[in-house]
């Protein structure tokens, strides 16, 4: 979790330590066998979880645009944010909030480009928010109500998905 600040544009809130020290459980949670590199979104808090994870699993980090959560800039600061972001997901349309099609096809080029310069022989982990994985998830492995599993996220929280089969599967809590 964040440290939420009204004033401050979310791409610059940073992890809580309580949240720093939830990430070292998830570093040790993931699969044994991992691919060298670790990915993660330009935002601070999804690089602080990947920094985390990083020193803890001796991994490299690669920074992706890619990754960033749903554009939500247009909108700014939003009381109600829970309530328009299931909006967005059940409807796919929210006033100044990026197109559902353009974050699949940013994220599934961002999967492809992570799994295409990695070895074979490790799970690939990519750290980025909420929104954004949802989506991609769901048109991988479509799922009854997205607006559910969206809201049923932890943060963090760790989801591995069989792209042969379809099969997703949360992580073990940890």
């Amino acid at each position: 979790m964040p440290e939420i600040q009204k004033d401050v544009p979310s791409s610059r809130w940073r992890l809580t330590e309580s949240s720093k020290e939830d990430c070292v459980l998830l570093a040790h949670a993931l699969p044994a066998k991992l691919a060298p590199v670790i990915y993660h979104s330009d935002q601070l808090k999804a690089a602080e979880t990947a920094l985390v994870i990083a020193l803890r699993r001796g991994l490299q980090m690669v920074r992706d645009t890619r990754l960033a959560e749903v554009d939500q800039s247009a909108s700014g600061w939003l009381d109600d944010y829970e309530s328009v972001a299931m909006r967005y997901l059940e409807t796919g349309e929210s006033p100044g909030w990026e197109a559902q099609p353009s974050v699949v096809a940013r994220m599934d080029a961002a999967v492809g480009d992570a799994l295409a310069a990695q070895p074979d022989d490790g799970a690939v982990v990519l750290v980025g928010h909420g929104l954004a994985p949802t989506l991609w998830l769901h048109s991988r492995s479509p799922f009854d109500d997205i607006a559910a599993f969206w809201r049923g996220l932890t943060l963090p929280d760790a989801w591995q998905l069989d792209l042969e089969s379809g099969e997703l599967a949360r992580v073990e809590r940890f």
